[in-house]
Protein backbone atom coordinates (compact mmCIF):
# COMPACT_ATOMS: atom_id res chain seq x y z
CA UNK A 1 0.00 0.00 0.00
CA UNK A 2 1.64 3.38 -1.34
CA UNK A 3 0.20 6.02 1.25
CA UNK A 4 3.24 8.15 1.14
CA UNK A 5 2.75 11.48 3.10
CA UNK A 6 -1.03 10.97 2.61
CA UNK A 7 -3.19 12.32 5.53
CA UNK A 8 -5.64 10.31 6.81
CA UNK A 9 -8.42 10.97 9.08
CA UNK A 10 -10.04 8.27 11.09
CA UNK A 11 -13.15 9.68 13.03
CA UNK A 12 -13.65 7.39 16.47
CA UNK A 13 -17.27 7.65 17.30
CA UNK A 14 -18.79 6.89 20.79
CA UNK A 15 -21.38 8.13 22.28
CA UNK A 16 -19.98 10.78 25.10
CA UNK A 17 -21.20 9.80 28.29
CA UNK A 18 -20.45 12.73 30.38
CA UNK A 19 -17.75 11.76 33.02
CA UNK A 20 -19.77 13.91 35.84
CA UNK A 21 -23.29 13.58 37.40
CA UNK A 22 -24.29 17.05 37.17
CA UNK A 23 -27.76 17.95 36.70
CA UNK A 24 -27.89 19.48 33.29
CA UNK A 25 -24.94 18.15 32.04
CA UNK A 26 -27.26 15.07 32.57
CA UNK A 27 -30.57 16.35 30.89
CA UNK A 28 -28.57 18.14 27.82
CA UNK A 29 -27.32 14.19 27.44
CA UNK A 30 -30.57 12.78 28.13
CA UNK A 31 -31.84 15.18 25.49
CA UNK A 32 -29.64 14.76 22.72
CA UNK A 33 -30.39 11.03 23.03
CA UNK A 34 -34.07 11.47 22.36
CA UNK A 35 -33.49 14.19 19.76
CA UNK A 36 -30.43 12.38 17.69
CA UNK A 37 -31.48 8.34 18.48
CA UNK A 38 -34.87 7.75 19.94
CA UNK A 39 -37.03 9.94 17.32
CA UNK A 40 -35.61 7.57 14.55
CA UNK A 41 -37.42 5.27 15.48
CA UNK A 42 -40.12 5.86 18.74
CA UNK A 43 -43.38 7.62 17.72
CA UNK A 44 -42.52 10.80 20.28
CA UNK A 45 -44.67 13.56 20.09
CA UNK A 46 -42.49 16.42 19.60
CA UNK A 47 -43.40 18.50 22.94
CA UNK A 48 -43.01 15.05 24.88
CA UNK A 49 -39.05 14.62 24.72
CA UNK A 50 -38.05 17.59 27.01
CA UNK A 51 -40.13 16.40 29.69
CA UNK A 52 -38.37 13.02 28.95
CA UNK A 53 -35.22 14.17 29.54
CA UNK A 54 -35.69 16.06 32.48
CA UNK A 55 -37.48 13.02 34.11
CA UNK A 56 -34.00 11.10 32.91
CA UNK A 57 -31.59 13.67 33.93
CA UNK A 58 -32.51 13.82 37.52
CA UNK A 59 -32.83 10.24 37.66
CA UNK A 60 -29.14 9.60 36.43
CA UNK A 61 -28.42 12.67 38.72
CA UNK A 62 -29.65 11.18 41.34
CA UNK A 63 -28.26 8.02 40.90
CA UNK A 64 -25.13 8.59 40.70
CA UNK A 65 -24.44 10.98 43.00
CA UNK A 66 -26.17 8.05 45.41
CA UNK A 67 -22.75 5.96 44.63
CA UNK A 68 -20.55 8.78 43.78
CA UNK A 69 -20.59 7.54 40.01
CA UNK A 70 -18.38 9.24 37.49
CA UNK A 71 -18.65 7.82 33.76
CA UNK A 72 -15.03 6.26 32.88
CA UNK A 73 -15.97 5.84 28.77
CA UNK A 74 -14.67 9.13 27.48
CA UNK A 75 -11.46 8.33 29.20
CA UNK A 76 -11.17 4.79 27.87
CA UNK A 77 -12.15 5.79 24.53
CA UNK A 78 -10.07 8.90 24.65
CA UNK A 79 -6.74 6.04 25.26
CA UNK A 80 -8.00 3.79 22.76
CA UNK A 81 -7.81 6.58 20.17
CA UNK A 82 -4.75 7.38 21.30
CA UNK A 83 -3.40 3.52 21.11
CA UNK A 84 -4.93 3.08 17.64
CA UNK A 85 -3.03 6.36 16.12
CA UNK A 86 0.46 4.92 17.63
CA UNK A 87 -0.24 1.33 15.95
CA UNK A 88 -1.51 2.81 12.98
CA UNK A 89 1.73 5.00 13.03
CA UNK A 90 3.74 2.37 13.67
CA UNK A 91 2.20 -0.16 11.17
CA UNK A 92 2.42 2.19 8.04
CA UNK A 93 4.38 5.33 8.81
CA UNK A 94 4.54 6.62 5.81
CA UNK A 95 1.24 7.96 6.13
CA UNK A 96 0.17 10.60 8.16
CA UNK A 97 -2.62 9.33 10.31
CA UNK A 98 -5.17 11.87 12.52
CA UNK A 99 -7.32 9.86 14.95
CA UNK A 100 -9.86 11.74 16.64
CA UNK A 101 -12.61 11.44 19.22
CA UNK A 102 -16.43 12.50 17.79
CA UNK A 103 -19.28 12.05 20.95
CA UNK A 104 -22.47 12.00 19.06
CA UNK A 105 -24.39 12.81 21.59
CA UNK A 106 -22.49 15.71 22.67
CA UNK A 107 -21.13 19.06 20.78
CA UNK A 108 -19.15 19.47 18.50
CA UNK A 109 -21.24 16.57 16.44
CA UNK A 110 -20.15 15.32 13.02
CA UNK A 111 -21.55 17.51 11.07
CA UNK A 112 -19.69 20.69 12.76
CA UNK A 113 -16.20 18.69 12.47
CA UNK A 114 -16.64 17.72 8.74
CA UNK A 115 -17.54 21.47 8.53
CA UNK A 116 -13.95 22.23 9.68
CA UNK A 117 -12.24 19.00 8.07
CA UNK A 118 -13.64 20.29 5.09
CA UNK A 119 -11.67 23.90 5.35
CA UNK A 120 -8.47 21.32 5.20
CA UNK A 121 -9.31 18.08 3.83
CA UNK A 122 -7.62 15.18 4.20
CA UNK A 123 -6.56 12.89 1.44
CA UNK A 124 -8.79 9.97 3.02
CA UNK A 125 -11.85 9.58 5.70
CA UNK A 126 -12.29 7.11 7.47
CA UNK A 127 -15.18 6.38 10.23
CA UNK A 128 -14.76 3.99 13.03
CA UNK A 129 -17.98 3.86 15.22
CA UNK A 130 -16.57 2.55 19.12
CA UNK A 131 -19.81 -0.08 19.20
CA UNK A 132 -19.49 -3.84 18.42
CA UNK A 133 -22.17 -3.90 16.04
CA UNK A 134 -23.71 -1.41 13.28
CA UNK A 135 -27.08 -0.92 13.65
CA UNK A 136 -29.96 2.06 12.80
CA UNK A 137 -28.59 3.25 16.47
CA UNK A 138 -24.94 3.64 16.39
CA UNK A 139 -23.64 3.61 12.42
CA UNK A 140 -26.72 5.47 11.92
CA UNK A 141 -26.40 8.25 13.58
CA UNK A 142 -23.24 9.12 12.00
CA UNK A 143 -24.95 8.87 8.40
CA UNK A 144 -27.15 10.68 8.93
CA UNK A 145 -24.58 13.69 9.98
CA UNK A 146 -22.86 12.57 6.58
CA UNK A 147 -25.56 12.60 4.53
CA UNK A 148 -27.26 16.52 6.08
CA UNK A 149 -23.68 17.97 5.18
CA UNK A 150 -23.27 16.74 2.13
CA UNK A 151 -26.97 17.56 0.90
CA UNK A 152 -26.03 21.01 2.98
CA UNK A 153 -23.05 21.98 0.66
CA UNK A 154 -24.68 21.02 -2.53
CA UNK A 155 -22.65 18.00 -3.12
CA UNK A 156 -19.67 20.59 -3.77
CA UNK A 157 -17.14 20.30 -0.48
CA UNK A 158 -13.43 18.85 -0.52
CA UNK A 159 -14.04 15.87 1.54
CA UNK A 160 -13.54 12.73 0.41
CA UNK A 161 -16.15 9.73 0.32
CA UNK A 162 -16.15 8.27 3.34
CA UNK A 163 -15.28 4.54 4.38
CA UNK A 164 -16.93 2.57 7.35
CA UNK A 165 -15.03 0.27 9.78
CA UNK A 166 -17.56 -2.02 10.31
CA UNK A 167 -17.87 -5.67 11.24
CA UNK A 168 -16.58 -6.52 14.63
CA UNK A 169 -19.44 -9.03 15.37
CA UNK A 170 -18.51 -11.20 12.46
CA UNK A 171 -14.43 -10.97 13.41
CA UNK A 172 -13.26 -14.72 14.34
CA UNK A 173 -10.55 -13.46 15.67
CA UNK A 174 -12.22 -10.56 17.97
CA UNK A 175 -14.04 -13.40 19.48
CA UNK A 176 -11.11 -15.44 20.01
CA UNK A 177 -9.27 -12.83 22.02
CA UNK A 178 -12.48 -12.25 24.26
CA UNK A 179 -12.91 -16.16 24.85
CA UNK A 180 -8.89 -15.71 25.74
CA UNK A 181 -9.35 -12.63 27.54
CA UNK A 182 -12.50 -14.00 29.86
CA UNK A 183 -10.24 -16.88 30.48
CA UNK A 184 -7.28 -14.95 31.76
CA UNK A 185 -9.38 -12.50 34.10
CA UNK A 186 -11.16 -15.77 35.81
CA UNK A 187 -7.27 -17.20 36.47
CA UNK A 188 -6.28 -13.86 37.81
CA UNK A 189 -9.13 -13.93 39.96
CA UNK A 190 -8.82 -17.09 41.61
CA UNK A 191 -11.90 -18.81 39.48
CA UNK A 192 -10.15 -22.11 38.49
CA UNK A 193 -11.11 -24.58 36.25
CA UNK A 194 -13.27 -26.60 38.49
CA UNK A 195 -14.99 -22.98 40.48
CA UNK A 196 -15.86 -21.75 36.62
CA UNK A 197 -17.82 -25.34 35.23
CA UNK A 198 -20.16 -24.26 38.51
CA UNK A 199 -21.13 -21.26 36.95
CA UNK A 200 -22.72 -19.13 34.35
CA UNK A 201 -21.34 -17.09 32.09
CA UNK A 202 -23.51 -14.11 31.12
CA UNK A 203 -22.46 -12.41 27.89
CA UNK A 204 -23.99 -9.06 28.23
CA UNK A 205 -24.77 -6.34 25.33
CA UNK A 206 -27.22 -3.33 24.77
CA UNK A 207 -30.87 -4.91 23.91
CA UNK A 208 -32.67 -3.60 20.48
CA UNK A 209 -35.96 -3.65 19.40
CA UNK A 210 -36.59 -6.16 17.11
CA UNK A 211 -39.91 -5.17 15.49
CA UNK A 212 -38.43 -3.02 13.31
CA UNK A 213 -39.02 -2.43 9.32
CA UNK A 214 -36.59 -4.44 7.76
CA UNK A 215 -35.32 -1.07 6.58
CA UNK A 216 -33.87 -0.16 9.31
CA UNK A 217 -31.14 -2.61 10.71
CA UNK A 218 -30.66 -2.89 14.65
CA UNK A 219 -27.35 -5.16 15.26
CA UNK A 220 -28.57 -7.74 16.76
CA UNK A 221 -27.58 -10.71 14.14
CA UNK A 222 -24.02 -9.69 14.39
CA UNK A 223 -24.27 -9.73 18.37
CA UNK A 224 -25.59 -12.86 18.32
CA UNK A 225 -22.92 -13.75 15.96
CA UNK A 226 -20.35 -12.89 18.09
CA UNK A 227 -21.48 -14.35 21.31
CA UNK A 228 -21.88 -17.40 19.74
CA UNK A 229 -18.61 -17.43 18.62
CA UNK A 230 -17.43 -16.23 22.35
CA UNK A 231 -19.61 -19.30 23.61
CA UNK A 232 -18.79 -21.80 20.97
CA UNK A 233 -14.89 -21.20 22.97
CA UNK A 234 -15.87 -21.58 26.34
CA UNK A 235 -18.93 -24.05 26.25
CA UNK A 236 -16.71 -26.58 28.40
CA UNK A 237 -15.28 -24.30 30.75
CA UNK A 238 -18.63 -23.43 31.98
CA UNK A 239 -21.81 -24.79 32.91
CA UNK A 240 -23.74 -22.36 30.98
CA UNK A 241 -22.87 -19.76 28.41
CA UNK A 242 -25.47 -17.59 27.27
CA UNK A 243 -26.79 -14.32 26.07
CA UNK A 244 -27.82 -11.23 28.72
CA UNK A 245 -29.53 -7.91 26.78
CA UNK A 246 -29.96 -5.25 28.66
CA UNK A 247 -33.11 -3.83 27.49
CA UNK A 248 -35.61 -0.76 27.58
CA UNK A 249 -39.09 -0.92 28.34
CA UNK A 250 -40.54 0.82 25.46
CA UNK A 251 -40.60 1.19 21.53
CA UNK A 252 -41.70 -2.81 21.00
CA UNK A 253 -40.54 -6.03 21.37
CA UNK A 254 -37.05 -6.26 22.46
CA UNK A 255 -34.10 -9.11 22.38
CA UNK A 256 -34.49 -12.20 24.33
CA UNK A 257 -33.53 -13.14 26.77
CA UNK A 258 -32.46 -10.28 28.47
CA UNK A 259 -29.88 -10.33 31.66
CA UNK A 260 -32.61 -11.25 34.45
CA UNK A 261 -33.64 -14.01 32.16
CA UNK A 262 -30.79 -15.89 31.82
CA UNK A 263 -29.73 -15.14 35.44
CA UNK A 264 -33.52 -16.75 36.28
CA UNK A 265 -32.89 -19.65 34.10
CA UNK A 266 -29.25 -20.17 35.92
CA UNK A 267 -30.64 -20.20 39.08
CA UNK A 268 -33.70 -22.87 38.02
CA UNK A 269 -30.84 -25.10 36.94
CA UNK A 270 -29.33 -25.20 39.93
CA UNK A 271 -26.39 -22.41 39.46
CA UNK A 272 -25.53 -19.96 42.07
CA UNK A 273 -21.70 -18.55 40.32
CA UNK A 274 -22.00 -15.86 37.73
CA UNK A 275 -19.18 -14.48 35.61
CA UNK A 276 -20.67 -10.87 33.73
CA UNK A 277 -18.66 -9.97 30.56
CA UNK A 278 -20.49 -6.88 28.96
CA UNK A 279 -19.05 -8.38 25.27
CA UNK A 280 -21.59 -5.90 23.66
CA UNK A 281 -19.31 -2.82 24.53
CA UNK A 282 -16.15 -1.54 23.31
CA UNK A 283 -15.67 0.48 26.52
CA UNK A 284 -16.65 0.61 30.51
CA UNK A 285 -19.92 2.74 30.96
CA UNK A 286 -22.72 3.29 33.19
CA UNK A 287 -24.75 0.12 31.61
CA UNK A 288 -21.41 -2.06 31.79
CA UNK A 289 -20.30 -1.45 35.29
CA UNK A 290 -23.88 -0.78 36.57
CA UNK A 291 -27.14 -1.84 35.30
CA UNK A 292 -25.53 -5.63 34.52
CA UNK A 293 -25.13 -5.75 38.05
CA UNK A 294 -28.23 -3.89 38.99
CA UNK A 295 -30.16 -6.63 37.20
CA UNK A 296 -28.06 -9.93 38.61
CA UNK A 297 -28.34 -8.43 42.35
CA UNK A 298 -32.15 -9.38 42.11
CA UNK A 299 -31.14 -13.02 42.42
CA UNK A 300 -28.59 -14.68 45.46
CA UNK A 301 -25.38 -15.73 44.16
CA UNK A 302 -22.74 -17.76 45.99
CA UNK A 303 -20.27 -15.89 44.01
CA UNK A 304 -20.17 -13.43 41.23
CA UNK A 305 -17.31 -11.74 38.77
CA UNK A 306 -18.14 -8.81 37.20
CA UNK A 307 -15.23 -8.42 34.17
CA UNK A 308 -14.15 -5.04 32.69
CA UNK A 309 -14.68 -4.47 28.92
CA UNK A 310 -11.95 -5.13 26.26
CA UNK A 311 -10.97 -0.91 26.99
CA UNK A 312 -7.58 -0.56 26.06
CA UNK A 313 -6.17 -4.37 25.92
CA UNK A 314 -3.29 -3.96 23.37
CA UNK A 315 -4.73 -7.07 21.79
CA UNK A 316 -7.86 -5.18 20.93
CA UNK A 317 -5.97 -2.16 19.97
CA UNK A 318 -4.27 -4.52 17.10
CA UNK A 319 -7.89 -5.52 16.06
CA UNK A 320 -8.89 -1.84 15.66
CA UNK A 321 -5.90 -0.90 13.90
CA UNK A 322 -6.12 -4.10 11.31
CA UNK A 323 -9.95 -3.26 10.55
CA UNK A 324 -9.05 0.01 9.61
CA UNK A 325 -6.09 -0.58 7.27
CA UNK A 326 -8.06 -3.47 5.76
CA UNK A 327 -10.83 -0.87 5.02
CA UNK A 328 -8.40 1.44 3.90
CA UNK A 329 -7.47 -1.00 0.96
CA UNK A 330 -11.12 -1.52 -0.09
CA UNK A 331 -13.10 1.06 -2.53
CA UNK A 332 -15.02 4.25 -0.49
CA UNK A 333 -18.36 4.65 -0.19
CA UNK A 334 -20.04 7.34 -2.54
CA UNK A 335 -21.48 10.34 -1.03
CA UNK A 336 -25.14 9.58 -2.42
CA UNK A 337 -24.70 6.03 -0.84
CA UNK A 338 -24.44 7.61 2.68
CA UNK A 339 -27.90 8.50 3.11
CA UNK A 340 -29.44 6.49 5.80
CA UNK A 341 -32.97 6.11 3.95
CA UNK A 342 -31.34 3.81 1.36
CA UNK A 343 -30.46 0.90 3.63
CA UNK A 344 -26.86 -0.39 3.45
CA UNK A 345 -25.53 -4.33 3.08
CA UNK A 346 -24.44 -6.94 5.83
CA UNK A 347 -21.23 -5.76 7.51
CA UNK A 348 -18.97 -8.75 7.17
Amino acid sequence: MNQKSRRIKVVCLTYGEPWGYGLWEQIKYSYSILRRLTLRVAPIPRPIPPYIALKRGWGRRKMFAAINYHSPLEKITARQVELLQERLSALHPDAQWECELVREFRPPYLKQKLAEWARNPPDELLLLPMYMSDSDFTGGISRTDLHEFHVSRNGAHPLPPPRYVLGFGYDEQLAELMACYIEEHCERHGWDEARCRKSILILGAHGTIVTLPDSIPNGADELMTLAKGVRRRLMQRFAKVRIGWLNHQLGGKWTQPDVTESARRAQRDGIRHVVYFPFGFMADNNETQNEGKAALSDFEWDDALYLPCLNADPRFIEILARKTIERLGQPAEKWEAVDPSQGRPKPR
